[in-house]
């Protein structure tokens, strides 16, 4: 379940979200492998916790 929620994310978030939630990079540490801004980091690991929140939401855990 968390796994096919994971996998449904964007290409965009997918990559920032496995390296803060699986590999638990600081959002500075992802800005700099990603060479994104750290706003940007953050709002698309926002987006997609929420994302994988509601696909989560729907499994009632």
């Amino acid at each position: 379940m968390l796994q096919e929620a994971i996998n449904a994310l964007p290409d965009n978030q997918k990559p920032l979200f496995l390296l803060r939630y699986e590999e638990e990079l600081t959002v500075p540490e992802i800005a700099r492998i990603t060479m994104l801004p750290e706003g940007t980091v953050k709002t698309r690991l926002l987006t997609a916790l929420k994302s994988v929140k509601e696909s989560m939401s729907k499994y009632n855990l």
